[in-house]
């Protein structure tokens, strides 16, 4: 929305939509809304490391080099030379892809090139691969390409071009340094991709959208921040002490990358729409309160615990700063963030609990950007503190609703073709359980990444199970024609409007 409201000349933030929840209240302030001042040209030079960076550094992998995010599309049609261009133009506008990084005396380090690498696709002719062959040497392109990346060198980016035949068209696979990339960043890259090749292919230079926000002005505000009054005042909630999180295993091996394996469980289009549109309207809540309510439930239902420790995922592009704009910045902003979820004792019913849960959603400060750069970037006994703590050996991370539609330049391609591997198989796994929810076309899905040598799949396929079929109970609740009198006021967590409160007013004015 606020990408689209930029193409016209209308300058939305954030924290403006969250506010003012009307078309005709976000008009009246978007009109006295100004753009930020950001550099145009191309950045260069010194740029200190944000808190997911350092995150990064501290993980032990076999080599940082080898630590991607990938895009397959299907394609028809594109000429090897023009998306060479328009791959530059990429690399030319988004500084994020000219980052190099070197571990020194002193750590690491990292600084925008000026070079804008060029040498950065390979064309593949697989037209004579059989099909019963093709996803064999695919996957042995996929992989070279996945490996190809270097942080002291470069390049950041390299995408290889698989010509396949008259019949079964082209694939374009695209790999960038997770360093340099988020999964806002690749929506940013691809509709840019698509429209710089449309204008090289006319003859014409590329013409995209001003520049917003730099990498690197987002992170000197980010290690300025870290000794504000803001981020002090955060201490005391991060501080607060939180259960060890530990959850059984079935097995005691070593939880390595090249054990992963993925379980996946969904709800119906008719289940995913009442979710999207019921549970949010008639508890006043929020999606992804309702997910971490159904999450923390079957852990629950597993473990026995009610006090649950989860690890959570945020996109990171946190409305810190008035005069940031990040909404067309390129680069990895992801926050991750500890959050002890307390259920009621002996409760069974998500929806009794899904109050509560919002209520303590609610609490994180800067939906927990700060924690990272309290961690990260703060003073040594405030870092202290926080490194003590346990760390969460789940994971979860709602990417929202996508399409797999892509203007111009062509399609995303299947699950089942190959993409490599984005990380090195031989590196340690950083969490016990990775949960991903995402909503794709009108399908819900749970994906739940989990290690071999630590879980039977079964395990898994029954917590996944029981995430779903506490979201159905959420779902049964909202359809419920006793809903009404559940019906929750909506928390209002930073003023002193109490519960009795919201409902007399609500009552008042029949909200």
């Amino acid at each position: 929305m606020i990408a689209r409201a930029k193409k016209f000349g209308v300058h939305l933030t954030p924290r403006l939509i969250f506010k003012n929840q009307t078309i005709a209240e976000i008009a009246v302030h978007a009109a006295a809304t100004t753009p930020v001042d950001a550099e145009q040209g191309r950045v260069t030079g010194e740029v200190p490391l944000t808190p997911i960076q350092h995150w990064f550094f501290e993980k032990d992998l076999p080599t940082f080099d080898h630590f991607n995010q990938a895009e397959l599309l299907v394609t028809d049609g594109l000429a090897p030379d023009v998306l060479r261009l328009a791959l530059a133009d990429l690399i030319e506008h988004h500084d994020a892809l000219r980052l190099r990084c070197v571990d020194g005396s002193d750590g690491w380090r990292q600084y925008l090139d000026e070079t804008v690498d060029t040498d950065i696709l390979d064309v593949h002719d697989l037209s004579g691969v059989p099909d019963e062959s093709l996803a064999s040497v695919s996957l042995d392109i996929a992989e070279e390409t996945q490996q190809s990346l270097g942080l002291a060198k470069g390049p950041l980016l390299r995408a290889a071009l698989l010509e396949l035949g008259p019949t079964r068209g082209q694939r374009l696979l695209t790999v960038v340094h997770h360093l340099a990339v988020d999964g806002v960043s690749w929506r940013i890259l691809l509709e840019d991709l698509g429209s710089c090749y449309e204008r090289r292919a006319a003859g014409l230079a590329p013409q995209l959208p001003a520049k917003t926000t730099s990498f690197r002005s987002w992170a000197q505000r980010l290690n300025g921040f870290a000794d504000s009054a803001q981020a002090r005042a955060e201490y005391a909630y991060w501080a607060e002490p939180k259960p060890a999180g530990r959850v059984p295993r079935d097995r005691d091996g070593r939880n390595d990358l090249g054990s992963a394996a993925s379980v996946v469980a969904a709800l119906s289009p008719e289940e995913t729409r009442a979710l999207l549109r019921d549970v949010p309207r008639v508890f006043n809540t929020r999606i992804n309160d309702a997910l971490l309510t159904a999450l923390a439930h079957a852990l629950r239902d597993w473990t026995g615990d009610d006090e649950i420790l989860i690890g959570l995922e945020g996109h990171g592009r946190e409305d810190l700063f008035p005069d940031v704009d990040l909404s067309r910045t390129v680069g990895w902003f992801t926050s991750v963030f500890p959050v002890a979820l307390r259920l009621a004792p002996g409760a069974t019913d998500p929806v009794a609990s899904l109050k509560s849960v919002r209520e303590q959603v609610a609490r994180i400060p800067n939906r927990g950007v700060g924690y990272g750069i309290l961690r990260h970037l703060g003073a040594p006994d405030v870092a202290a503190v926080l490194r003590r703590q346990p760390t969460p050996e789940v994971n979860f991370n709602y990417l929202g609703q996508f399409t797999r539609d892509l203007p111009g330049i062509g399609r995303y391609a299947g699950p089942d073709e190959p993409k490599g591997h984005s990380i090195s198989p031989d590196g340690a796994r950083w969490n016990v359980l990775d949960v991903t929810a995402a909503v794709e076309g009108d399908t819900f899905g749970l994906y739940i990444n989990y290690s071999t040598a630590l879980h039977e799949r079964r395990t898994v396929e029954r917590l996944a199970d029981g995430v779903v079929d506490h979201l159905r109970e959420l779902i049964a609740g909202s359809a419920d024609g006793a809903a009404d009198a559940r019906r929750e006021s909506p928390g209002v967590p930073l003023t002193d409007v109490g519960d009795a409160d919201m409902a007399a007013i609500l009552k008042r004015f029949s909200i």
